[in-house]
């Protein structure tokens, strides 16, 4: 990405536009403290949360505990989520069949990051299900393809194909 923002740049323009982002980008150590920050602000949103609110915060905290490397935690939330989602969109699934789809999305990427292939291509499928079925929705409530649920749909499709793959390789 720097190399093809400064490409058009001379050599000193290059060094000076670098030298700002070397200024404003955190260095390493920092950004692993703020890796931390990020786990508790979502945390502390969690606690206070409820309803759709909570579901939210809760695939926030599995994503920023998936990074810190708190597999079982991470799961956890990831896994609430879904859990509130699932019941929201029983409730109302106009509004929340595309929030549910996203947290199985979630949860299937944060099972992905702890090696958990085999159910995290189960998420990505009812993530990709959910998905389709918001985007079928769309276009028939509203006469527009839901352009968001297509591209969430085919990022799935493309995730589930490639486990697919290495789980045969496997």
């Amino acid at each position: 990405w720097f190399n093809k923002i400064t490409s058009n740049l001379g050599e000193d323009k290059k060094i000076q536009w670098l030298d700002i982002w070397g200024i404003i980008l955190p260095d390493p150590q920092r950004t692993v403290i703020l890796r931390g920050l990020v786990k508790d602000y979502c945390e502390a949103r969690y606690m206070i949360a409820t309803g759709e609110d909570k579901a939210m915060w809760a695939n926030s905290l599995s994503v920023a505990l998936s990074i810190l490397g708190e597999k079982k935690e991470a799961l956890g939330y990831a896994r609430k989520a879904v859990k509130i989602y699932k019941e929201l969109a029983g409730r109302s699934p106009q509004a929340f069949l595309p929030e549910l789809a996203r947290s199985y999305g979630t949860l299937g990427f944060v099972l992905i990051r702890h090696e958990e292939f085999s159910e995290a291509m189960e998420s990505f499928v009812s993530a990709l299900c959910l998905s389709k079925r918001t985007a079928i929705g769309s276009f028939i409530s509203e006469g527009r393809y839901c352009e968001v649920a297509v591209i969430e749909s085919f990022t799935l499709l493309r995730m589930s194909t490639l486990l697919a793959f290495s789980l045969r390789v496997s």
